[in-house]
């Protein structure tokens, strides 16, 4: 930033005195006296703390977001066993076999097969909502 305003103030300086011309050791003079004169105040302070800070926050913010991608590429690579195929199809049409109208899930045997079948995945679902929420 102390680099963005010194060649902002050198270049404010020569078009503002435009009919003069001056050499580099001439405006190399004027930068280094920029901080007496102080031409911008106390912005190019300002601005720099605030850009750090921004700066800090978008590398904290992307960081999460890789963790997050490994943690959800993790979740996903979770494999599901013949066993649990078979109990998510028998899900799917218990209320078929017992009846019911709209031949939904039943509530117990869904219950029990989303217990056994997505245990992992269900203890992961609170952190993953709370990483979620922070980053929201």
């Amino acid at each position: 930033m102390d680099t963005f305003f010194v060649i902002l103030y050198q270049r404010m300086f020569t078009v503002i005195n435009a009919q003069y011309t001056f050499d580099d050791k001439y405006l190399e003079c004027v930068s280094e006296h920029m901080a007496e004169m102080k031409p911008f105040g106390d912005v190019p302070h300002k601005l720099g703390i605030q850009l750090r800070r921004s700066f800090v926050a978008t590398r904290t913010f992307y960081k999460s977001l890789i963790k997050g991608a490994d943690a959800a590429n993790s979740l996903a690579d979770l494999s599901i066993d013949e066993e649990c195929y078979k109990s998510i199809t028998n899900m799917r049409f218990c209320g078929i076999c017992r009846a019911e109208n709209g031949g939904g899930p039943c509530s117990t045997y869904c219950s029990n097969t989303m217990e056994n079948c997505f245990r992992y995945h269900a203890e992961f679902s609170p952190v993953w909502d709370n990483f979620v929420g922070k980053l929201i």
